[in-house]
């Protein structure tokens, strides 16, 4: 995945991140959904600019983390929807506009409850000839 920054009239060159780079392990499926933990490495780059000096993230509503340098790598464990916020700052101390990306997390298996009509009888046993198995509820992760 790779998402390349906008351009603001009248800041500096180096205001501008030229481009950012995002590995996310392992990918999600088909649907958008990640069935496990996900690692996240964010790596920022100032072409032709002063060179990244930190990168700022969040992920959901929890507090900001600051990291040194143009990259850094964290893991997702919250199952549901998250969202990331994150932005750089270049060394002559311009900060972007921060981006977001949003991470689908459901490590939960479906799980399926069912009722036998009729019961089965003392010994565990159902000797009529027709049962009816039918379903009484379906679970997965809560979703947010």
């Amino acid at each position: 995945m790779l998402a390349r920054a906008r351009r603001y009239p009248g800041l500096s060159p180096s205001a501008s991140f030229s481009r950012w780079r995002i590995w996310l392990f392992p990918p999600p499926n088909a649907a958008g959904w990640h069935r496990t933990d996900v690692q996240v490495m964010l790596s920022a780059t100032d072409e032709g600019g002063s060179g990244v000096r930190t990168i700022t993230y969040a992920i959901g509503s929890g507090e900001p983390i600051t990291v040194q340098g143009s990259t850094t790598t964290f893991t997702i464990t919250t199952q549901g929807i998250t969202t990331l916020r994150y932005f750089a700052v270049d060394n002559a101390g311009n900060s972007e506009t921060p981006k977001t990306l949003t991470f689908r997390i459901d490590k939960t298996a479906p799980q399926f409850m069912h009722a036998l009509t009729p019961a089965a009888n003392a010994n565990g046993w159902n000797n009529t000839a027709t049962v009816t198995v039918a379903p009484v509820k379906f679970s997965t992760c809560t979703r947010t």
